[in-house]
């Protein structure tokens, strides 16, 4: 292929095709025409471009000149120009690099992409490596000249800003390395900017580098005074004296642990970020007792202190003891090692002593001490240099303060492989090295490890007091025993406080803080899991907004800002549970479970609509609470709850392509429930079958999916629901198509399923049976047929606002122009989908538009993207278990392998795919599979295997129209290259393959 041609307007002028510059330019103003034309990125009148450069020249002269260049130019470049008689432009179809148009590319994505904006930023910065075209100068083109100083300034300002914001990133976070990189290369285009010299200074304190701070400082300090005669100011002379104070090691008084930090970089990190802000002096580290809050202190305050932050000094001070506001005065003044006297009040000598001081205090365990926060905000007020890192289970409610929740540590999902990477599981294996050090970390080790920081929701405490038992006892024993006893979690150290000897001790110690009223809302709020609404709480335990508002403030809930649901600790709400009667816990369990199966059945009809991107984050958000709907109402059997709650569930697990979860679910529930003797049972079973029977047909088992619709259907007629009876014929034609081929059969039940619909005015399943008529009639080969019924489907999709079959409509539309040879109708098609797909979240749709799109780029010759696309397919595909589509774009990505080149890659996929069809009997995906190693064969110079397998492949009643016609241009084609009596003697041959032998032929080859 050829190379990509690169151009680097940054720092000069550089144009390259792959490792060799372009030269033979007939003058200056060639590259500067191009560099011109490439900027702009639109075409430009002749005469336009002959006065921007020529313009002292007469027009005929300047006409000329142009002429001369351009011949020149298209004799380097000519597929990147589109010269016209009266117009020139850059050709942006054709592969090309430059600089400057990456550069406002990163510049526009982090304006966009908060996740990844310091990123873009970075990437932006490294593109900058000087002004435009530096150096780069043409004669007599002042019009030029003046468009390239323009260009110049511009793009100066915007690598100024880029720079100045990451140098500010990165100081805040105390990224000192980084804004030691940055500062200077801000410096070097703004010489004078005093910020810039200040932000240096302070890394270069904070990195170790004093001696190189007060130099920095010299150096700004001439270059104001011999520059523009200006003294720094006094922002920079004070940080220049503090730099000079540093000198000495600054005091530290933090307690000392027995075990090393492990996790938090994340917290420590934000912290670190908080401590550098002016304007956060009162930072309250809130969590539940447990959480880990006083080490996390301590350790940020010893990074704080490494760093010098504080140049007075870091200072612990220990509060359990301690209820009064002349007690904290004197714990303060204890810990600083501050003299006091008996002649004045301890809080008012703290104060005058504190007056000018730079300091951190953690002042830890404040929680009993709320009656005195008041009196932090005096000392901030008249102490400017005071800092104070709070731990409490309860906010201080003060003007100055800033929060950060401190949960448990990450611990593994229960999907989870690489276990060690958790922090929760990295602090149980380094507490359990000093209790049983010749604990041997085998598989199962570790995954009793990751199950017992799930139990305690990665609490600390509970990690730490559960390894503190492996003397006693195996890790197995140790996760059943939390199971079912939260009183196991007891430790015997009797240096650690009482109310931290158990995991129970400290919740009995915050239970003690609660009213009696606000003790039986928060037994009752146990009754939901994986967090609630508002509405939800109120709705089922009819607590009130200040009693949540308490809880909170107590630690015992967190409240997530982002969508103000309320989350209750696994547990917490365990103990929480434990306090709660029978009788509560029984009418607590149904109306949790009224609520939220008249709650689905209310989004029943309001799933497909343009809403269905915050209805499938609600359904996220309350999934386990679902969940624990669904199991109470199978235990009771109760109908009425399940048919509520049914169709809106199969619709959020089928749009979220988790096919294998909702036949797992479908099939314990039909397992669990009594045979129906009642017609409302059978209405029930009926509905549970047929979208039992959907799932089974999307993960890849076929028979079970017909036996469960044979079952289905005559329950179904029993009492006539048309829009079930079309929902079942529907999703059974797929399962027809998708496997016998008998596509007339399958044309009878898509329009039964279409009639029942219509009958049913539901206009949404009269878009998907239409749609599903198309894709048969693509699939068939009947192509305008199809294109009629998919704009009909689109249509009336667009009309109600589906977006969700508008997906699957359009992709088949867009399957047509593809095969009708209009691509780039197709492409446009393909793109619409791409954006609803991954708005919704319907894995299944993202994975088959990446894989379409990548066939268009493999009929383009773009083999690299093509393969690229195919392998994002595949992997969605593979991830939501799918194997109809991971065998269709294995067999896709094949071939773009073959174009590249990787032969040997080409028939490892092929050879998967083609076990995959035949093990899963997917006997219609075997054409593709023979057709694509027909290919292959033909790549490889093997003519007669190639041939056998397209004659085979036109024969094949389960070949689709597309690959039929494939192979008969493959045939065509071959049949060049061999003489008649070869050609009969293959033909022969193939009307007697044996697929099951080709496939065993391939993995010998393997093997």
């Amino acid at each position: 292929m050829t190379a990509v041609l690169e151009i680097r307007l940054f720092g000069g002028l550089e144009i390259r095709q792959g490792d060799a510059p372009i030269s033979g330019f007939i003058s200056s103003k060639a590259p500067a025409l191009l560099a011109y034309l490439v900027v702009t990125g639109q075409p430009h009148q002749r005469d336009a471009l002959a006065a921007l450069l020529w313009g002292e020249m007469s027009d005929a002269d300047a006409r000329n000149n142009l002429r001369q260049t351009l011949t020149n130019l298209r004799k380097l470049l000519e597929p990147n120009l589109i010269i016209t008689r009266e117009t020139v432009s850059w050709n942006t179809a054709v592969p090309h690099t430059l600089d400057a148009a990456q550069f406002e590319n990163h510049l526009q994505t982090s304006r966009a992409a908060n996740s990844r904006r310091f990123a873009c930023l970075a990437d932006a910065a490294i593109l900058y490596r000087g002004d435009f075209l530096a150096g780069f100068y043409v004669r007599d083109a002042p019009d030029f000249e003046e468009w390239m100083l323009a260009q110049r300034v511009r793009y100066r300002e915007l690598a100024l800003h880029t720079l100045h914001t990451l140098t500010e990133h990165h100081l805040s976070r105390g990224e000192y390395g980084r804004t030691i990189d940055s500062a200077p290369r801000l410096l070097a285009l703004d010489a004078w900017r005093e910020e810039a010299h200040r932000q240096l200074m302070l890394s270069q304190l904070r990195s170790g580098q004093r001696s190189a701070a007060l130099a920095q400082y010299g150096t700004g300090r001439q270059l104001l005074d011999q520059e523009l005669g200006v003294e720094p100011s006094a922002e920079t002379k004070t940080l220049f004296a503090r730099i000079q104070a540093a000198g000495q090691i600054p005091p530290l008084n933090l307690p000392h642990y027995p075990a090393a930090f492990v996790g938090r970089q994340a917290e420590l990190a934000d912290i670190g970020s908080l401590l550098l802000k002016t304007d956060c002096r009162l930072l309250t580290l809130l969590g539940p007792g447990g959480n880990g809050k006083t080490r996390l202190a301590a350790q940020a305050a010893e990074c704080a202190w490494q760093h010098s932050l504080f140049v007075d000094g870091v200072f612990f001070v220990a509060l359990e003891e301690v209820d009064t506001l002349l007690l904290l005065a004197t714990a303060v003044a204890e810990a600083c090692q501050i003299s006091l006297t008996s002649d004045q009040e301890p809080q008012t000598q703290l104060l005058t002593h504190l007056r000018r001081q730079e300091m951190l205090l953690v002042l830890d365990n404040f929680e009993q001490l709320m009656g005195t926060a008041t009196w932090l905000s005096k000392l901030l007020s008249a102490a400017p240099g005071i800092m104070l890192l709070i731990t409490s289970r309860e906010r201080l409610t003060v003007q100055w303060e800033w929060v950060m929740s401190v949960d448990g540590l990450p611990y593994p999902p229960p999907t989870a492989s690489n276990l060690a990477q958790y922090s929760a599981v990295q602090l149980f294996m380094n507490r359990a090295q000093a209790v049983k050090p010749d604990l041997e970390w085998t598989t199962a080790v570790q995954t009793e490890t990751a199950r017992i920081c799930q139990f305690v929701n990665g609490i600390p405490l509970g990690i730490e007091l559960a390894a503190a038992n492996l003397h006693r006892f195996t890790c197995a024993q140790i996760r059943e025993a939390i199971a079912h006893n939260l009183d196991f979690l007891t430790s015997h150290y009797r240096d650690i406080p009482p109310r931290q000897r158990s995991l129970r001790a400290v919740f009995d110690y915050s239970w003690s803080l609660l009213s009696p009223t606000e003790q039986s809302f928060f037994t009752a709020l146990s009754v939901f899991r994986g967090g609630f609404a508002l509405e939800a709480a109120i709705a089922i335990t009819h607590v009130s907004r200040p009693v949540l508002t308490v809880l909170q403030e107590r630690s015992l809930l967190r409240r997530d800002e982002r969508n103000g649901r309320y989350h209750l600790h696994d547990t917490l709400r365990q103990y929480a549970h434990e306090r709660l009667n029978e009788t509560s816990a029984t009418q607590l369990q149904a109306a949790h479970a009224h609520y939220f199966a008249n709650w689905l059945q209310q989004q029943e009809k309001l799933f497909f609509s343009p809403q269905q991107t915050e209805f499938l984050a609600a359904l996220h958000h309350d999934h386990d609470n679902l969940r624990a709907y669904w199991q109470w109402a199978v235990q009771q059997a109760n109908v009425t709850l399940l048919e509520q709650g049914l169709v809106t569930l199969r619709n959020f697990y089928n749009v979220q392509s988790r096919f294998v979860e909702g036949r797992e679910w479908l099939g314990q529930t039909a397992a669990a429930l009594p045979t129906a003797v009642h017609i409302d049972d059978h209405r029930l079973q009926a509905k549970l079958l047929a979208r039992w029977a959907s799932f089974c047909a999307w993960s890849g088992q076929i028979a079970m999916a017909e036996t469960l619709f044979q079952q289905a259907l005559p329950l179904a007629q029993q009492f006539a629901e048309r829009e079930e009876l079309g929902f079942i014929l529907l999703n059974w034609g797929y399962v027809t198509m998708m496997t016998s081929a008998d596509y007339d059969l399958a044309e009878k039940q898509f329009s039964q399923s279409l009639a029942h619909y219509q009958q049913a005015e539901w206009h949404k399943g009269v878009a998907d049976a239409l749609s599903a008529l198309g894709a048969l009639y693509n699939v068939t080969g009947s192509w305008d047929k199809a294109k009629d019924y998919l704009q009909q489907s689109v249509a009336i999709a667009r009309t109600v606002q589906d977006e969700n079959g508008l997906t699957s409509s359009l992709t088949n539309l867009g399957n047509i122009y593809y095969l009708t040879g209009d691509l780039p109708q197709a492409s446009r098609y393909y793109q619409e989908v791409l954006a609803l797909c991954q708005k919704s979240g319907d894995r299944e749709a993202e994975g088959i538009i990446l894989s379409n799109l990548g066939a268009i780029a493999n009929e383009t010759a773009d083999y690299a993207t093509a393969e690229r696309l195919l392998q994002q397919g595949v992997a969605i595909f593979q991830e939501i278990s799918s194997p109809q589509s991971t065998i269709q774009a294995t067999a896709m990505l094949s071939g773009a392998q073959r174009a590249l080149g990787q032969f040997e890659e080409a028939r490892q996929d092929l050879r998967q795919a083609l076990k995959q069809a035949l093990d899963q009997h997917l006997e219609h995906l075997v054409p593709h599979a023979l057709l694509e190693l027909g290919h292959l064969y033909e790549a490889e110079g093997q003519i007669d295997l190639a041939l056998g397998l397209f004659y085979w492949t036109t024969q094949s009643a389960a070949a689709v129209a597309e690959h039929k016609r494939d192979a008969q241009e493959g045939i065509e084609r071959l049949c060049l290259a061999l003489s008649a009596e070869q050609v009969t003697v293959v033909q022969q041959r193939s009307r007697a393959l044996n697929v099951n032998n080709v496939w065993a032929q391939l993995a010998a080859a393997a093997g």
